[in-house]
């Protein structure tokens, strides 16, 4: 409540995040002192501290994307060193990096922490951990409206990203390469050449396609393609969402079972597996979701602990806006992830009882299931931020969903092949390709049956709140009810 409060009143209550402490210590007093109604006293005594420990962390984080620049010459232009923090972003009309100025304060110092967006030509080849020397014009990004009318907060979406500023083609001159963390090198290194042995074997777009399936790498199939997946609603698939995190999990934990090792050093490595993984593929809101809930769901099973999956996707939603309170508000695929989750968590057995016909053979069931629980608990926030939404989106899921796994094992066998004997990855190819083929063609007809990528211009938050209150009436209605008992 507090980060929320916070970013919505654009650092106007953080000033007086310090005003609920002795709110908070009163009524720790009164509870602690009187029996009576303790527990609603000390209730709002945690309410304070953490609305004020929100209001803190999201007024400071609102400050670390402001970018402290030297000072410009009389045309605007600035030359300033610093390092590449991130993966290149690719797409077809350029290249995006993240910049970090050089003189950024440690934790704990004075000064500003923000990054700059370098927008570059195609073909740029710049690296993570590149120390550069950039010489540009910086600007402020700018709120802009998408091509159906909706206000999209550029500004607001880079600062969730740590970035105050801009720069469009720049002039640089690489000082020095490798730079950065050692670990971050190699995971980067392995997952280029991984694309690249799929590059070899299959044409595009299947070789693209198959990369994001496993580590995400979506840019390389282009604006065209991407827009496709996103109207027939399965751009989930090559953005890595948390699914796919959750598949690479078992297969960990499924390897290191099959090398016999002991249960809890197993568990262990599938730990270690799930954040090197995480960090190799970029660490976006529903990996990074993903990613938290497994490592719960690992410590249950080492602690003997049961795992609850909703509490579980309540501790990483904390974890991940208390490193980052921004993301809460200006990070979309943060929000729609969380509803996601929240939908197969608590609709999934909702939707379930309305599905008795059709049969559990080959996991059908389920499959249909999940897929209209995730879909429907996302409908109406797409609807109202978007405004776009595919009505074949269910019956492309449903054709798709259930032979990723299948077509992410194949794409990792040739892959992996392919980096230690290339010419054997060659006879895997056509395996890959029929999969991949397959999904490109549900993907087409998808996109080309009449009312596809259906736009709405206006939804109503009303009517949002409206539709998940709802959806919350139906689920509390078919929950057991408890039995009071009198001691």
């Amino acid at each position: 409540m507090g980060v929320f409060l916070e970013s919505l009143a654009g650092n106007f209550l953080g000033p007086i995040w310090f005003l609920f402490l002795p709110l908070a210590l009163v009524f720790f007093i009164c509870g602690a002192s009187s029996p009576i109604n303790r527990k609603v006293t000390l209730t709002l005594g945690y309410f304070c501290l953490a609305l004020s420990f929100g209001l803190f962390l999201t007024a400071i984080a609102a400050r670390t994307h402001e970018v402290k620049l030297p000072t410009t010459n009389e045309k605007g232009v600035v030359s300033v060193t610093g390092l590449v923090t991130t993966e290149p972003d690719e797409r077809d009309r350029d290249i995006r990096l993240t910049f970090r100025p050089d003189g950024s304060p440690r934790f704990g110092e004075a000064g500003s922490r923000g990054q700059v967006l370098l927008i570059l030509p195609p073909l740029t080849n710049y690296h993570y951990g590149d120390r550069l020397q950039v010489t540009g014009k910086p600007e402020a990004p700018q709120v802009f409206e998408t091509d159906l009318g909706r206000s999209f907060d550029y500004p607001s979406y880079l600062a969730a990203r740590g970035i105050g500023a801009m720069m469009y083609q720049p002039k640089i001159e690489r000082l020095s390469e490798n730079n950065g963390s050692i670990i971050v090198t190699k995971l980067f290194i392995l997952k280029s050449a991984f694309l690249h042995s799929l590059e070899k074997v299959l044409s595009e777009p299947q070789s693209s396609l198959l990369g994001g399936l496993i580590v995400g790498g979506k840019r390389a199939l282009g604006e065209v393609w991407q827009e496709r997946f996103r109207q027939a609603g399965l751009i989930h698939l090559v953005v890595l969402s948390g699914y796919n995190l959750t598949i690479i999990g078992v297969w960990a934990i499924s390897f290191f079972t099959f090398l016999r090792l002991r249960r809890s050093l197993a568990l262990a490595g599938a730990v270690v597996a799930i954040i090197l993984f995480s960090i190799m593929v970029g660490g976006g809101a529903s990996v990074l979701r993903a990613a938290i809930m497994a490592l719960v769901a690992i410590l249950a099973r080492l602690t003997g602990r049961t795992y609850e999956a909703g509490r579980a996707l309540f501790v990483a939603i904390i974890v991940m806006v208390a490193i980052n309170p921004l993301i809460l508000v200006s990070d979309i695929g943060f929000q729609l992830s969380c509803l996601a989750t929240l939908g197969l968590i608590y609709g999934s057995s909702l939707v379930e009882r309305w599905l008795q016909f059709v049969p559990t053979k080959f996991g059908l069931r389920g499959t249909i299931t999940t897929t209209i629980a995730a879909q429907l608990a996302v409908l109406p926030w797409l609807l109202w931020v978007m405004g776009q939404v595919s009505p074949y989106a269910l019956l492309s899921n449903i054709l798709v969903v259930p032979i990723v796994p299948i077509a992410m094992l194949i794409s990792a066998i040739i892959g992996l092949v392919g980096l230690i004997i290339s010419p054997l990855a060659y006879l895997l190819a056509p395996l890959g390709y029929l999969i991949s083929s397959y999904i490109l063609t549900v993907t087409s007809i998808s996109v080309s049956l009449p009312g596809a990528g259906l736009a709405i211009k206006t939804f109503p938050f009303t009517l949002v709140i409206l539709i998940y209150a709802g959806y919350f009436f139906l689920w509390h209605r078919t929950q057991p009810k408890r039995k009071l008992t009198k001691n």
